[in-house]
């Protein structure tokens, strides 16, 4: 059997240096929904299959997923094995399979293919798609088969500007792209690859890495600090295969790692159309069905634009006239919504639009009345499914219930002794929140009775006292409790009469 490399070879065709880019659409129409397209790029006419969802309606920018086929195949074999279009209609992205010149990719696999420009051809083809097409250019995500993965992770190297996030199944990556990789920032990825795959091998060969060194490879850009492993339900034992899936998390910038582990797996697409993988050149092993490989990219892909809202996240007091700032940051965004409810997410009042991913905005505090129920959220201008919320509540009220702003609120919860102690018959409780919650504070006796329950209410954050009055109890040693939110504290106090 001929080694995966050696099929590699194809006739070299001489590069031209004019550009020429003419689109043509062809409508299929047998699939309504599938259009191809062509272009010629440096002397090569380069066509690609566009899926569109039934939710596209030429208006609304959506998501885009390459997906790249393996050496010898092209992008109706691809876009039949890997049964994408199913999962485009369900979450509404577009999916595009584009045709290699030649037999396979330019993947920086060292000799083969080495005269395309395959990472210019992608740089032309998403302009080429956002002039025909409505689509969200901070969502443009590769995935590729085999060498389709080589492929898409050297676009997360070498175009990652315009690339948000890759996903490799049964793919790797070559040396000589490992070693000139500069992505600029951190990149998300995902790996799905057979243990048992003898085309590209899961410990690496020739002078590709192994999934472990990919996986090395991109945390040390992303700089994952924590990882966990979950084995996946054997759904289909009859497929042969299990499936590992190892997370790598607490990463810069919010993105992530993950890989599927295929133990047992061959040199194939987990959940694919089989009929449509057709090679004549090598053995492709047993294919997972635990698994769809096309609807995790897309669950990985998603969930790769990142929101978060740092104030208000819970425990503020804002007073209506106040001018307060809301800060966020962003991942992969380029423009948020900032909106207010008052009710705990029943109805939302949009406070501005059109901001930046990374940002703060100054407002001055409006509200129809005051309230203990206040969420802000932010999301993305693009697609509303996409935001983040306060943490927790926090509070509008009128300007003589708040804090002077200059009054430094505590930054802990605590539970202070009380004085004097011992006492007789009254002493002073005081404790402090250092945000807005409901509080409790009660007194037990030695026996765990409780005696008297002396604050169950709602507390903005700050510091409190009381005094108690024990006059009607006898001597002994008594208890009080604090609760609020999670936290819980004891304190001992004596009477003595």
């Amino acid at each position: 059997m001929s080694s995966y490399k050696d099929c590699f070879y194809s006739s070299k065709k001489s590069s031209l240096s004019a550009l020429l880019i003419m689109l043509l659409i062809i409508p299929i129409v047998s699939i309504a929904q599938v259009q191809t397209g062509s272009f010629v790029f440096e002397g090569y006419t380069r066509t690609y299959l566009v899926y569109l969802p039934p939710n596209y309606n030429g208006s609304d920018p959506l998501p885009v997923v390459f997906n790249l086929h393996g050496y010898t195949l092209n992008m109706t074999q691809q876009m039949n094995y890997s049964r994408m279009n199913t999962v485009a209609d369900a979450e509404g992205f577009i999916a595009v399979y584009p045709n290699a010149a030649g037999a396979g990719w330019n993947a920086g696999i060292n000799g083969f293919f080495s005269n395309i420009n395959d990472v210019g051809f992608f740089n032309v083809l998403i302009d080429t798609l956002a002039e025909h097409y409505s689509i969200d250019l901070n969502r443009i995500y590769s995935c590729g088969f085999s060498l389709g993965g080589f492929m898409s992770n050297r676009l997360a190297c070498e175009l990652s500007n315009r690339i948000a996030a890759i996903a490799t199944i049964a793919g790797l990556m070559g040396d000589s792209v490992a070693n000139t990789c500069n992505p600029g920032h951190p990149v998300p990825v995902l790996s799905i690859h057979g243990t048992n795959d003898l085309l590209c091998p899961y410990n690496g060969a020739y002078d590709w890495l192994s999934v472990q060194e990919l996986i090395n490879h991109w945390n040390s850009y992303n700089l994952c600090t924590e990882s966990d492993t979950t084995s996946l339900p054997d759904l289909d034992p009859l497929d042969g295969c299990t499936v590992q899936r190892i997370n790598y998390t607490h990463c810069l910038d919010s993105t992530g790692i993950t890989l599927f582990k295929v133990i047992q797996g061959g040199h194939t697409w987990p959940g694919g159309d089989t009929s449509w993988l057709h090679l004549s050149w090598g053995e492709i092993g047993k294919t997972n069905f635990d698994i769809n490989a096309s609807q995790e990219i897309w669950n990985f892909f998603k969930n790769t634009i990142k929101l978060n809202v740092n104030v208000p996240n819970g425990g503020e007091h804002w007073a209506i006239g106040d001018t307060v700032e809301i800060k966020w940051t962003g991942f992969r965004v380029d423009s948020i919504k900032i909106q207010l409810s008052v009710n705990n997410g029943i109805s939302w009042t949009t406070i501005s639009e059109s901001k930046p991913s990374d940002g703060n905005y100054e407002w001055v505090v409006q509200a129809p009345d005051t309230s203990r129920e206040c969420i802000m959220k932010i999301s993305y201008e693009d697609d509303s499914s996409i935001f983040d919320e306060s943490d927790a509540s926090f509070y509008i009220d009128n300007p003589t219930s708040v804090y002077p702003s200059s009054i430094i609120l505590p930054d802990k919860y605590d539970l202070h002794q009380n004085y004097p102690n011992p006492f007789n018959p009254s002493t002073t409780i005081s404790w402090q929140l250092a945000a807005g919650s409901n509080a409790t504070l009660k007194v037990y006796d030695i026996l765990g009775k409780e005696i008297e329950t002396l604050v169950n209410e709602e507390k903005l954050a700050g510091t409190y006292e009381l005094n108690w009055n024990a006059a009607n109890l006898p001597s002994g040693v008594y208890f009080y409790q604090l609760k609020a939110g999670a936290f819980v504290s004891t304190k001992k106090m004596i009477l003595l009469k």
